[in-house]
């Protein structure tokens, strides 16, 4: 197609409109050639779209299927694209990237959607956590928003199965309880609010830091720990209701935290780009580890809570051991932010 004057591709254009109530076929050479087009075949397919807005079932067939999958293939992503007031019903945006860091999300005002091919919606805001319950036999997992809302998500049926409202701002943060009983949420309105499964008012709240909580982690059934954007990470007791201990890091933005399986150590990420090791009850750092470049957003231990990965704004990937406060390896390949990273399960 790139090789054909612009005629030839507007004659193209014209018959996947013409042939609407047709589904193209893999094979079908001038599809291909289509998809293997260059930035022309772009513009030529987001203009086709202006044609079919505001039409609706078999008016319009599968002219959008059509210039959608080539969208798709062509674009790899489609995020930014104007997908207002069009009939997406026949559409799959199952594993489509709609919206990132740095762009704009698809916009889908207007437009006509089956909930079918799209795996889960909800949240009217972005999604900044999601975390699977720790009991295997559980088939649910949990997920905040930007909407100030958790949600929780029944993976078999895709549906929510409860909305939890409580927060005033964005929800930043989700953890659950080592025995998957109840969660933590922390959020822009400097709070911590403990959940009961089924209830969606909370039944607990903490209130102690003085700007946005950015990350809180279970230490046991009883203990968990939050990090602040004013400089400090708290350790909570649930039993007492109350902070017991206060870990402050020279003022820099606590973004991440993460705590060893045995529950004696735990690193904070900072906004600074470096990570920080601690020994719970001791309010002096153990040791400060070489930094990422940006803001550390994520971190997790392996299950021997020997070696932990860290992902951060610039775009990289790093892998530690404990006590060893170089990276032993970094993997590089990412555009945007690392939001969350995982070890597989049960490789070393």
């Amino acid at each position: 197609m790139a090789h054909k004057n612009h005629a030839e591709k507007s004659i193209f254009v014209g018959e996947i409109l013409g042939e609407h109530r047709n589904k193209p076929t893999d094979t079908d050479e001038r599809w291909n050639d289509c998809v293997r087009g260059e930035e022309d075949d772009r513009n030529l397919l987001s203009r086709s779209l202006e044609l079919l807005r505001n039409r609706f079932g078999n008016e319009v067939g599968f002219g959008v299927y059509n210039l959608l999958e080539s969208l798709k293939l062509i674009r790899k992503d489609l995020s930014g694209v104007d997908l207002s007031c069009l009939d997406l019903t026949k559409v799959n945006f199952n594993g489509i990237i709609l919206g990132h860091s740095g762009a704009s999300g698809a916009n889908f005002q207007g437009s006509k959607l089956s909930m079918e091919n799209l795996l889960y919606s909800g949240h009217n805001g972005s999604v900044n956590r999601v975390v699977f319950s720790p009991n295997k036999d559980e088939r649910t997992f949990l997920s905040c928003s930007t909407d100030g809302t958790i949600k929780e998500w029944n993976r078999d049926t895709k549906q929510c199965v409860c909305t939890y409202r409580g927060h005033t701002s964005s929800v930043t943060s989700v953890a659950y309880s080592p025995d998957g009983r109840s969660f933590i949420s922390a959020s822009d309105d400097c709070t911590i609010k403990e959940w009961q499964f089924g209830n969606p008012d909370p039944i607990r709240s903490y209130q102690n830091h003085e700007e946005t909580i950015y990350s809180v982690v279970f230490v046991s059934d009883d203990v968990f720990l939050s990090g602040s954007h004013d400089g400090t990470v708290k350790e909570w007791s649930i039993s007492s209701n109350d902070c017991v201990c206060i870990y402050r890091d020279a003022g820099h933005w606590i973004t991440a935290l993460a705590c060893s399986p045995d529950g004696k150590t735990f690193l904070s990420g900072s906004i600074d780009g470096s990570i920080t090791e601690w020994s719970r009850g001791t309010t002096e750092p153990v040791r400060v580890y070489q930094r990422h470049i940006e803001w550390v957003r994520c971190i997790v231990f392996d299950a021997s809570g020997k070696r932990f990965l860290s992902g951060a704004n610039d775009g990289t990937v790093k892998e530690w051991q404990i006590g060893t406060t170089k990276a032993i390896r970094t993997y590089e390949g990412h555009c945007g932010w690392v939001r969350s990273v995982a070890f597989v399960p049960g490789e070393e």
